[in-house]
């Protein structure tokens, strides 16, 4: 996929007469940003944008994406704003509504190449501008809720700061396995079954921005089904004054964990969960540091602790530095015996990756040589505009059963 992104944060100019001046910095690239879209035709921008929350219309078109280019700088003029009116978010999309990535599911039904749109609230004259945006999704209903996957990001050119592609495909792959009603899966019937238990902890190593942990935890709160009117008037009839007093929770609880450079951004998109949660029966998503060095020698935080006996540890796009491969393994080993110790049961690992380079291999060869075995296996191609297709592959491991 390819993702439009600002090179610096948008801001917002007043010259003569109040005409409103919006600067826009920004390119189109790979998840890495290893790669500039470059397509056989252009393709048109849009601008949206919001006044005081609210919507204007029509959007604006913007510029025309073409070969070759890498960063485009627009000056783009708005209409006159009112005293006390304010420019407080922008949304620059693809033209074309298929080229856009608008509905998570999307990226599992759809065959075509997308553009993931960006969002952002552009810096008002004198005031310091966000080194932050935002990607926000459709997911889809939770309990007669329409919920966005709502994802901040880094402008700055960091990385681990980013949406990365194997996090939204899995983000799209869980929030259709989860639910009461969803079709039983022909692919992971294993991971379909792990995430439709009715108490899950989770705790996801090498998290970036949250992606794929927040997505889970979105996916997790379908499973507490909104009664209809009768099926309430039955249950509150049946209820005990005690029961009637206690609000539901979750039994669901994820930690999502990386270096301290992740942190800030991660519990940003914790925030945003919460707030796209309100008054909902939501999982308790939580964010501690943990480096794998410590992991793998069992020195954690007091989050992770806490609960030493997760059911489902889960990584997305870790594999690709062949360096840290090694120590990554040793920490799953870890938190396995841990688990063992404690109650005699292991974690599963869902694992998403995107296959980049060679190098790789190593890391199947060494949860081979620990013991590890692929339950099962799912493979979702990603096609790209102007370059060949990609493939998104999902594994879910556990250790073999020691034989005497």
């Amino acid at each position: 996929m390819h993702y439009i992104r600002f090179v610096r944060p948008p801001t917002v100019t007043i010259r003569d007469r109040g005409k409103t001046v919006l600067r826009l910095a920004l390119t189109i690239a790979t998840d890495l940003g290893d790669a500039y879209l470059c397509p056989e035709a252009p393709i048109p921008l849009t601008l949206t944008y919001w006044v005081n929350d609210q919507l204007q219309k029509p959007s604006l078109p913007l510029l025309k994406w073409t070969a070759g280019m890498r960063v485009c700088k627009l000056d783009v003029p708005l209409k006159v704003l009112a005293r006390g009116s304010y420019v407080t978010k922008i949304f620059v999309s693809p033209a074309e509504p298929n080229l856009g990535l608008m509905h998570m599911q999307q990226l599992l039904t759809q065959k075509t190449p997308m553009i993931v749109p960006v969002v952002a609230t552009p810096a008002l004259p004198g005031v310091e501008p966000k080194l932050f945006t935002n990607r926000q999704v459709l997911l889809g209903d939770v309990q007669n809720k329409r919920v966005f996957l709502a994802i901040s990001e880094e402008i700055q050119d960091s990385i681990a700061r980013r949406v990365w592609d194997s996090g939204m495909v899995t983000a799209a792959l869980l929030f259709e396995l989860a639910p009461h009603n969803a079709r039983p899966s022909k692919f992971l019937p294993l991971t379909q079954e792990l995430v439709r238990a009715d108490a899950l902890s989770v705790l996801e190593l090498g998290c970036g921005v949250g992606t794929l942990g927040i997505s889970m935890a979105t996916a997790l709160a379908q499973r507490h089904v909104t009664p209809t009117p009768a099926e309430a008037d039955v249950e509150h009839a049946e209820a005990t004054t005690e029961a009637r007093s206690s609000p539901e929770t979750s039994r669901h609880r994820i930690v999502l964990t990386d270096l301290p450079d992740a942190e800030e951004v991660a519990q940003q998109n914790i925030e945003l969960f919460n707030t796209a949660m309100s008054g909902l029966v939501a999982p308790t998503v939580a964010y501690e540091n943990l480096d794998w060095f410590d992991c793998k020698e069992g020195a954690f935080g007091p989050l992770v602790s806490s609960n030493q006996t997760w059911d489902l540890v889960i990584i997305s796009d870790c594999t690709y530095n062949a360096d840290v491969i090694p120590v990554l393994v040793a920490s799953l080993d870890k938190l396995h015996y841990i688990a063992m110790q404690k109650s005699g049961k292991g974690p599963h690992i869902l694992l998403s990756t995107k296959f980049r380079h060679d190098s790789e291999t190593v890391f199947w060869d060494q949860m081979e040589m620990a013991g590890w075995e692929v339950r099962e296996k799912a493979e979702f191609p990603v096609a790209n505009i102007g370059a060949a297709a990609e493939q998104i592959e999902v594994y879910l491991f556990s250790k073999k059963a020691r034989t005497n």
